[in-house]
């Protein structure tokens, strides 16, 4: 009896029995990553969704609309948006609305709060983020698929899209038929144009379905006191780091890139990572810094030994850098300026500003010109005048004057002859 009474009294928690979770069921990316004939790897946007296997055979393998809704009303957990710092890690360090923030101290692993926003948004090390959440209906709506994005214009058309839905459900936005766009929009970043593929948002029904909706004969997810939440994702990953194990699409470049794109993908691939440098990375060290004859012995003892005691991809990227150059940045790189210097300095002896100091004997030579004054070959000059560069040259006023002794060729005339 006792029993049956705690079973009928007693079935729910409070502020437990409430929650209801959907989970995760994938991600969808908006570009892929592409692999140079160096090994290194670039992002690279796309004009369709990049979807994963099960909704590639549903909605083709390179959709740009989807059929989405989304599974709760509630606009701050199907859009959140936020400033978001990664720093040199893979997990998030920093995230901010603009006014405040949670930054973490690293010495004792506390969030602590601080102003936002602060100089790392000013120099690009910090960048406004967001993920939409939301249900495909082609492919089913047992959990939520994700985009992450940090387009201005795609938040900005996105929050426009979920307002005006909004307004015109009176807030009841659950389950409603949506269409997810990629469109190309036209932008302009430190004056140049550029097309980037952005999205947008429409609502999806007719106003007759509207009606219908307002009447409140289609309330879908209208129980009230019920708490619904999204699963929380594995780890807020720096997108850096977005792998093949995760589900990025890494393919190999087949058209030659330019060497714009290859520091792109130099930068890219090593930015804020102190993990162990890539094959591909070492190679490129070894053939064109290790390799070069412009490289001094200390410099090669560095390297070589940088690479023997676990060189890192942050550091491989900074030899990279330093002896290539950023051409993008208008930075020559140190085998450019050795190679303009080798160019411009003549090998010794090979002008008068380079001429090699006497060391020796007379070598023999003759100059074979019947106006050449006659010399007595047993005569040694009691002092002869050495040089080692063109300063060292005395005028011709000094020494007394000049003798012609070849068709435009001058000597000094010296009295000790």
């Amino acid at each position: 009896m006792s029993d049956e009474v705690f079973r009928q009294k007693f079935t729910r928690i409070k502020g437990l029995s409430s929650i209801r979770r959907l989970p995760r069921l994938g991600k969808i990316r908006l570009g892929i990553k592409k692999v140079t004939a160096k090994g290194k790897e670039y992002p690279s946007e796309t004009d369709y969704f990049v979807c994963p296997a099960e909704v590639c055979r549903v909605c083709g393998q390179k959709p740009k609309e989807l059929k989405i809704s989304f599974p709760i009303n509630d606009p701050e957990v199907i859009f959140p948006q936020c400033y978001k710092w990664y720093g040199a890690s893979k997990g998030l360090k920093c995230r901010g609305n603009g006014v405040e923030a949670l930054r973490l101290n690293e010495e004792t692993g506390e969030m602590e709060e601080r102003t936002c926003p602060c100089e790392l948004l000013e120099n690009g090390k910090c960048k406004q983020r967001a993920s939409l959440v939301f249900n495909l209906l082609d492919v089913g709506i047992g959990g939520v698929y994700q985009i992450d994005l940090s387009s201005y214009h795609s938040i900005v058309d996105i929050n426009s899209g979920i307002d005006y839905a909004r307004a015109l459900l009176n807030d009841q936005i659950a389950f409603v038929p949506f269409k997810l766009k990629r469109v190309p929009k036209e932008t302009h970043n430190d004056g140049k144009k550029q097309i980037h593929y952005t999205l947008q948002l429409e609502l999806n029904i007719t106003a007759r379905e509207l009606k219908k909706r307002m009447e409140g004969t289609m309330k879908v997810f209208q129980a009230e006191k019920m708490q619904y939440e999204i699963e929380a994702p594995k780890e807020d990953v720096n997108p850096v780091y977005d792998s093949k194990e995760d589900g990025a699409v890494i393919v190999k470049e087949d058209e030659p890139v330019t060497e714009e794109v290859e520091k792109e993908a130099e930068v890219e691939q090593t930015t804020n990572n102190n993990d162990p440098a890539s094959q591909a990375q070492i190679n490129l060290i070894v053939k064109n810094v290790i390799a070069s004859h412009l490289l001094k012995k200390a410099e090669l003892e560095k390297i070589n030994k940088l690479i023997e005691n676990g060189l890192t991809k942050n550091k491989a990227s900074d030899i990279i850098s330093w002896w290539i150059g950023d051409k993008q940045n208008n930075v020559i790189g140190e085998r450019a300026k050795r190679e303009a210097k080798e160019t411009k300095e003549p090998k010794p002896g090979s002008s008068i500003n380079n001429a090699i100091p006497y060391k020796g004997k007379d070598d023999g030579l003759e100059i074979n010109d019947p106006n050449a004054p006659e010399i007595d070959a047993n005569e040694k000059p009691k002092k002869a005048h050495k040089v080692s560069k063109g300063s060292d040259f005395i005028s011709d006023e000094d020494l007394g004057g000049v003798v012609e002794v070849a068709p435009g060729v001058k000597v000094a005339e010296l009295d000790t002859f």
